[in-house]
């Protein structure tokens, strides 16, 4: 099996120059990293600020289990859990066929999640389905 804990994540994000750009970042950029890290147990996220021509100018390191200390009370990792939690149990319910792509939609304003089939293809290659079925023997 692979050490998760050797990976990290990259971001990047506008440089935070007023108290929206500041808002904006903890509210709902750091919401999305966090998130997105901690469901994979990544324990660190190096973020670039970058420019309005797109230049990275700074960067800072970022440990996963600190970021809901940063945010105060603009939002609780534990509905956010929940949530997840809910959409993994719906998708098991009801995403019962193989090969299809399904795809969840908020409805506004945020009150509502819908799950629909699509007709798009299946994007996973094949040698990956095998693999995480367990049949991988080396």
């Amino acid at each position: 099996m692979v050490e998760v804990t050797r990976y990290l994540e990259l971001k990047t994000s506008k440089i935070i120059s007023t108290d929206r750009d500041d808002f904006v970042f903890k509210r709902y950029k750091l919401l999305s990293f966090w998130i997105q890290s901690y469901l994979v147990d990544t324990k660190t996220i190096v973020v670039g600020f970058r420019d309005e021509t797109g230049v990275v100018r700074r960067v800072e390191r970022l440990e996963v289990a600190r970021i809901p200390t940063l945010v105060g009370d603009l939002w609780n990792p534990r509905p956010c859990l929940n949530c997840g939690f809910d959409l993994i149990a719906m998708a098991k319910k009801f995403c019962d066929k193989e090969n299809i792509v399904y795809s969840f939609q908020y409805g506004a304003p945020f009150n509502s999640i819908r799950l629909t089939q699509t007709s798009l293809p299946p994007f996973l290659p094949p040698e990956f389905l095998h693999w995480m079925s367990g049949d991988n023997k080396s």
